[in-house]
């Protein structure tokens, strides 16, 4: 549900709302890349390039193949 939410915040451009309701997702399910990417994105967003690099690193040292698909 809060992939959904957190979905319906990113079209509508809240992407602070959005990278909320995905870490909640990731709480729940750390190893959920897809989600690592949407929050990755919705960072670049808002301007937070370090906290975005930082999730970017983590998500290269997960899963690479992630970054392609």
């Amino acid at each position: 549900m809060n992939e959904m939410l957190g979905n319906h915040y990113y079209l509508t451009k809240r992407y602070k709302d959005a990278i909320q309701q995905y870490k909640s997702v990731l709480t729940e399910n750390p190893h959920e890349l897809k989600v690592m990417k949407k929050i990755i994105i919705c960072l670049l967003k808002e301007g937070e390039i370090e906290e975005a690099t930082h999730h970017f690193a983590e998500l290269l040292n997960e899963d690479i193949e992630q970054i392609f698909n």
